[in-house]
């Protein structure tokens, strides 16, 4: 059941990555200018979206925020 969770949470990890670069270059912004509008380093966001980090909900909830990604976009993401 353990590697059944991790390969999902992994799966996850790489299409939340997906998301938020093609969202963050849709509204035309830089790793910089997203990490200026949020209030979350600039390498922190890039290790998002490199699917190298597994980040919080608080600082999930800041860049979808800035980027408008409805959140059950996010949610979908793990589902499907």
């Amino acid at each position: 059941m353990l590697h059944e969770f991790q390969e999902k949470d992994e799966k996850f990890q790489r299409r939340l990555g997906q998301l938020v670069r093609q969202s963050r270059l849709d509204a035309g912004l830089s790793q910089e200018k997203l990490s200026a509008q949020s209030d979350v380093p600039r390498t922190q966001i890039s290790r998002i979206e490199n699917a190298q980090l597994n980040t919080s909900v608080l600082t999930l909830l800041r860049l979808i925020k800035c980027l408008e990604i409805d959140l059950q976009d996010v949610y979908e993401l793990y589902e499907d």
